[in-house]
């Protein structure tokens, strides 16, 4: 039973971390995310490896369920802000050729 606790209160400890990472993205601190997202891989790795069927339990597979969740939205959600920093830059530099044409011009 002790290993089903383990188990339960490692991925509660990596929801948790999740839920940090969401923070910093919400901010914008790229270097906090990645180092909590590492944080975060090593954890499930040491978890995975220590997994024992003994110890899996419907808890432990709900738990990794809503972890991979997590994880998914938030690759997504990176996906979604890295288009929308491209689009940016992009019209950026369209309204720069723009407003140079318009200069060149005058």
């Amino acid at each position: 039973m002790m290993g089903a606790l383990n188990n339960h209160s490692a991925l509660l400890k990596a929801l948790s971390i999740g839920d940090e990472i969401d923070q910093h993205l919400d901010d914008q601190q790229w270097d906090f995310a990645e180092s909590l997202s590492a944080e975060r891989d090593s954890l499930l790795h040491t978890f995975f490896e220590q997994l024992s069927p003994d110890s899996a339990t419907t808890e432990t597979t709900r738990l990794t369920s809503e972890i991979k969740q997590q994880i998914d939205r938030q690759l997504l959600r990176l996906e979604q802000m890295k288009k929308s920093s491209v689009k940016q830059r992009l019209d950026l530099r369209s309204s720069f050729k723009a407003a140079r044409a318009y200069a060149d011009n005058r």
